[in-house]
């Protein structure tokens, strides 16, 4: 049987009132290799760090026990995490990447956003090539840098939804990129990935189904504020979207796709079978 792998992102493991690795543990049964799309675990606030390794380790002991792989993408909140920032399937055709490289400052919506564009473009004005690498090393070395004034020295930097209330600027800011991330995400995969025609991202916390320009974005939501998660699984020739629920402190994933394309389809842009709600929140 052709290898299964399932893609989620932004778990935020150790956040309060973020999932544990127990309560993600069905969504990942009957699957060959799990893949989680950056920010994984809080392990860069100092304050959270003890809880996210306790949980990324119990992550880390239920997907061995259960003879799942474990890959981990790092995003901006646990930037160094890994040292892998993508990973390629089909033969290129399918790039996985956290979302943070698609606006030059990280998160347009926080203090920082002025700051991490203007250092973005600075490095990669001087960087020797622009290559898709170079980018995403770039995005982590300095999202990681202002991620520290961010977050790990503001009191508020537990809780998006206490952040938000207490700083209601980003909201206009959030919803700004929620509406420009499809075009943000087609001129990234045009500038640095011409091949690709399907990019799975998160970041944004906006779970959503999108085709422009003969190519597919698909955000696989968070488990954190605003709650909605979806994951993706890629097996043989087919990869499909499923919902995420959370039932009685658990997490599941149901079995009927939202939406499906095959990797044949890849390469002919032939028609996908899009989600009854593709643009949803």
């Amino acid at each position: 049987m052709p290898h299964k792998t399932l893609i989620i992102s932004d778990t935020h493991l150790g956040k309060p009132g973020a999932a544990t690795a127990e309560a993600l543990r069905p969504v990942w049964q009957g699957i060959d290799e799990l893949v989680i799309n950056g920010d994984t675990a809080e392990v860069q606030v100092p304050w959270l760090r003890g809880a996210a390794v306790r949980e990324l380790d119990r992550l880390e002991q239920l997907t061995r026990q259960d003879g799942v792989r474990l890959t981990l993408i790092s995003g901006n909140h646990d930037a160094y995490l890994t040292d892998r920032r993508c990973l390629q399937l089909a033969q290129g055709r399918i790039l996985i990447m956290h979302g943070d490289a698609l606006h030059p400052a990280v998160a347009p919506w926080t203090r920082s956003a002025k700051t991490l564009k203007q250092r973005t473009e600075h490095e990669i004005a001087n960087a020797e090539a622009d290559e898709l690498a170079t980018r995403l090393d770039i995005t982590q070395h300095v999202g990681h840098s202002e991620f520290l004034k961010e977050y790990v020295l503001s009191s508020l930097g537990e809780s998006t939804a206490k952040r938000i209330l207490a700083r209601p600027i980003e909201v206009p800011y959030v919803l700004w990129y929620w509406r420009r991330e499809p075009e943000l995400a087609r001129l990234f995969m045009q500038r640095y990935v011409p091949q690709a025609k399907v990019l799975i991202v998160g970041h944004s916390h906006r779970r959503a189904f999108w085709q422009r320009g003969g190519r597919t974005i698909i955000n696989t939501g968070a488990f954190m504020f605003p709650g909605r998660p979806q994951c993706i699984i890629h097996q043989g020739d087919r990869l499909s979207v499923h919902r995420i629920v959370k039932r009685r402190g658990v997490y599941k994933r149901k079995t009927k796709p939202v939406a499906q394309l095959h990797d044949a389809e890849l390469f002919d842009d032939a028609s996908t079978r899009k989600p009854k709600q593709p643009n949803a929140a």
